[in-house]
C-alpha cells in the first residue's frame, strides 16, 4: 500500500531548496527587507533589565558556506533593527547568539518589501520566537499545514494498520485543498507559491484530473515549474495515454529558459 506520493517528497525537497538561496559577497542584491524586534531575558531566570549584547545574524548558505547576510546587536532594552539584502526571496537561517553562545536557530523569510518583527523572551524552554510578517505568517501557514498532515498520516497509521488508500487520500485531498487556499489568504508570498506547487503534485496519483487542472493554473515562471510537469505528466499519461505526456511536457518547452527546457 501506497503510504506517500513519490512526487510530494521532491517537491518538500523544493521547499527547503530556500536554505540553500542566498547571496555571495559579490553578487547584486535582488530583495531588500527590514527586521527589527526585541529580545528579553525571563524574570524568573535573570533579575537584571540588561537585555543587550544580543547577537542577530541572518544568513545564507551558499555553496557550502555561510555567508552573513545582515548582523545586529540589541541595546539594553532588547531591541535591534537592521535591514537585510539578500539575492533571491526565501527561507534563511536566522541565528541568534549571546556571549558566544548560540541560543536558537530559526526559519525566516525574507521577501523584497517585507518587514518582519522578532520577539522573544529567553531561556525559551520550550516557547516559540514570534517572528511576525505577511510573508512570514504565509509560511507558519505552510509549515502547520504540512505538520498537521504527516501527524494524521502517523495518526492513521498506527490506530489503523489496515487502513485503505481512500482513507488515505481523504487526508491527502484536505491537506491539498487548504494548501491551494494559501494563495487567497496570503496572495503572492513565498509560502503560498511553495503551498501552490505541492497542492497540486501531492494530488499525482490520487486525483490525477485535480493535478493537471492545478498544475495547469500555476504560472510557467514558478521556480519549482520543472518539478511540477515531471510529477503531473504521470497524472496526464494515466489520464489520456503517454502520447498526451510527451506532448504535456513539450508545451513547457517554450525557449525562453535553456536549463529549465534542458531540464525537461
Amino acid at each position: 500500500m501506497r503510504l506517500l506520493s513519490p512526487s510530494l517528497s521532491a517537491v518538500a525537497l523544493v521547499a527547503l531548496a530556500g536554505w540553500l538561496v542566498g547571496c555571495g559577497a559579490e553578487s547584486t542584491a535582488q530583495v531588500t527587507s527590514h527586521v527589527s524586534g526585541r529580545l528579553t531575558i525571563r524574570a524568573d531566570a535573570d533579575s537584571l533589565s540588561d537585555f543587550s549584547d544580543f547577537e542577530v545574524i541572518i544568513a545564507s548558505n551558499l555553496r557550502g558556506d555561510l555567508d552573513t547576510l545582515a548582523v545586529s546587536v540589541t541595546d539594553a532594552e532588547g531591541r535591534f533593527s537592521m535591514g537585510v539584502r539578500a539575492q533571491d526571496r526565501g527561507i534563511y537561517p536566522l541565528m541568534i547568539s549571546r556571549g558566544g553562545q548560540t541560543l536558537t536557530i530559526e526559519e525566516i523569510v525574507i521577501a523584497d518589501g517585507d518587514s518582519v518583527r522578532v520577539t522573544a523572551a529567553f531561556p525559551l524552554d520550550g516557547r516559540a520566537v514570534r517572528i511576525v510578517s505577511k510573508e512570514n505568517a504565509a509560511w507558519s501557514a505552510y509549515k502547520n499545514t504540512k505538520a498537521q498532515y504527516n501527524n494524521g498520516v502517523l495518526e492513521l497509521v498506527q490506530s489503523n494498520p489496515d487502513y485503505s488508500e481512500q482513507d488515505m487520500g481523504r487526508l491527502l485531498g484536505q491537506t491539498s485543498s487548504i494548501l491551494w487556499s494559501l494563495q487567497q489568504t496570503y496572495p503572492g508570498t513565498f509560502g503560498s507559491m511553495v503551498a501552490n506547487a505541492e497542492a497540486a503534485v501531492m494530488m499525482e496519483g490520487w486525483d490525477d484530473a485535480l493535478a493537471v487542472s492545478r498544475a495547469a493554473e500555476i504560472s510557467q515562471t514558478h521556480p519549482s515549474k520543472v518539478e511540477i510537469v515531471r510529477a503531473v505528466r504521470r497524472s496526464v499519461a494515466r489520464l489520456s495515454g503517454q502520447g498526451a505526456a510527451v506532448a504535456f511536457i513539450r508545451s513547457h518547452i517554450t525557449g525562453e529558459d535553456p536549463e529549465k527546457d534542458a531540464a525537461l
